[in-house]
């Protein structure tokens, strides 16, 4: 009978521990990542994003922007749906104003090109289509007809180009850094020096910047003759900047402007290693040419009490100058301080200062986990972010706190939808003050999506325009804004003086 009891006893401990792994523990063999993800390939999105701001004042803030925005921001709603179809995808944004429809925006894509609709367009409702490399900012530039593309914006667009491309980018660009790498070996040189760390080696060159004139203009020239990779980076740049940066036609001017380009000092790179072969200080100082509003940038990564750190610091031709500090205490934990000499503004009458913080950033990944009883996935994560004016700061920075929490869930069938829900707050710590946004999205069942193939009428070519239609574009939308804006807001002051 003892055994009997005894195996009893074992039993229930076993199904209680079982039970209570599986109230924990995920029973599908995909992540909401993974399910998310592929629901949102072939289902439909719907969202809504709202605003809270509480407290007088907060971050230095306008007091009048301030009011504005508690008036405003409580009342407005975002709702957003769109729906895929192979290719395609048919987006709409509503702005609500208490619940009340004000503004709307309507796009549609098939993966080469955009067509947008909406009424702060303009009376008539016309639909005004470009490609995915058109370059929205032209709509709101005055005086720029014939400028040359700002290279900045060029090469940010590089960076910022989706992974895909950054797939098929990369075998391609290897072969360029490669290059550069050979290149630099030639000015390499190597040492050992051994001291109270122990031995350790160093790396270092010197790089004349006439020998780096001379390197560019070989690699432009390998450049132009590189079909594959003109083709891909057409893919993203803009036309304006496709016939100046791609155009073998402008190699000579490329390389006369290279010639003229007043450019002193040497570029430095220095890297030091211990004794079992790790990096412990890997610095780079790049010089810039006189017509540069900058003169000098370094970047170096070292461990700092046995921290990994990543320092930025610069110089400007005024004499102004920066430092930028960024520590990885772990994984998911950072710290770093920030210090800029801040110019004087005559028109705002501003004296020159020191903008000065330091700040702490944390994020949470969480883990995904399975509730039996209620059949209910859930995974939660949080991001965290401290700043405070450090003692030099003379610009008024004020200790404000972000919060981020992300909660997503859904129940096990691959077939239920997904729900991910987002509540963000900026803090300002000396006031109490609030401004807060709440995102509350899921997947849908499908319908069906309107389709540029399907318009009616032909869209008007945005990126066909001349520039000067394209600003006086520009200039109706921002007189339209404005006047939505204003209207709602006095649509808001009357209603509470009811």
């Amino acid at each position: 009978m003892k055994k009997i009891v005894a195996l009893l006893m074992v039993g229930c401990l076993l199904f209680s521990s079982c039970g209570g792994a599986l109230a924990s523990a995920p029973i599908t063999d995909y992540t909401l990542e993974d399910k998310w993800e592929l629901q949102m390939q072939g289902s439909g999105f719907k969202g809504q994003v709202s605003f809270a701001v509480e407290g007088d004042y907060a971050f230095g803030m306008d007091e009048s922007l301030w009011q504005t925005l508690r008036m405003l921001l409580p009342a407005v709603t975002l709702d957003i749906r769109s729906m895929p179809r192979s290719e395609n995808r048919d987006t709409q944004v509503q702005v609500l104003i208490r619940d009340e429809e004000s503004a709307y925006m309507k796009v549609l894509t098939d993966g080469q090109q955009y067509v947008l609709r909406s009424n702060l367009l303009g009376e008539d409702e016309y639909n005004y289509a470009f490609d995915k490399q058109f370059d929205p900012s032209r709509l709101f530039t005055q005086g720029d007809e014939g400028k040359w593309p700002d290279l900045n914006k060029t090469l940010l667009r590089i960076l910022t180009a989706d992974e895909g491309w950054k797939e098929k980018a990369e075998p391609m660009f290897s072969v360029y850094t490669s290059r550069i790498a050979l290149w630099m070996q030639e000015y390499m040189q190597v040492n050992g020096l051994e001291n109270e760390d122990g031995y350790q080696t160093y790396m270092g060159c010197s790089i004349p910047a006439e020998d780096v004139k001379v390197f560019i203009k070989r690699m432009l020239a390998g450049l132009f003759e590189d079909e594959e990779m003109l083709s891909l980076l057409r893919e993203v740049l803009t036309k304006d900047e496709q016939a100046a940066y791609l155009d073998k036609g402008n190699q000579e001017i490329f390389f006369i402007m290279l010639d003229l380009l007043p450019m002193e000092g040497d570029v430095e790179i220095q890297r030091v290693y211990d004794e079992k072969g790790t990096l412990i200080l890997d610095t780079i100082t790049l010089p810039f040419a006189e017509n540069s509003s900058l003169s000098l940038l370094n970047i170096t990564v070292q461990q700092v009490e046995n921290l990994p750190t990543t320092t930025v610091s610069g110089s400007y031709r005024d004499g102004r100058s920066f430092e930028v500090n960024l520590r990885r205490v772990d994984e998911d934990t950072w710290t770093g301080s920030v210090r800029m000499d801040v110019a004087a503004d005559e028109e705002k009458q501003l004296p020159a200062g020191v903008r000065a913080f330091v700040f702490n950033c944390a994020y949470d990944a969480g883990e995904e986990t399975y509730d039996l009883e209620n059949d209910l996935c859930q995974h939660l994560s949080d991001l965290s972010v401290l700043i405070k004016p450090a003692a030099e700061d003379t610009t008024g920075i004020r200790e404000t706190t972000l919060s981020v929490r992300m909660d997503k869930t859904s129940k096990s069938s691959r077939r239920a939808a997904t729900y991910i829900t987002v509540d963000a707050a900026l803090t300002d710590q000396e006031s109490g003050s609030v401004l807060a946004m709440n995102v509350k999205c899921n997947t849908a069942s499908p319908w069906t999506p309107d389709l540029i193939a399907g318009l009616e009428t032909a869209p008007i070519r945005l990126d066909e325009m001349p520039l000067d239609e394209q600003q006086e574009l520009g200039q109706m939308i921002s007189v339209n804004a404005d006047g939505w804006f204003r209207a709602q807001l006095m649509k808001l002051m009357s209603a509470l003086e009811e």
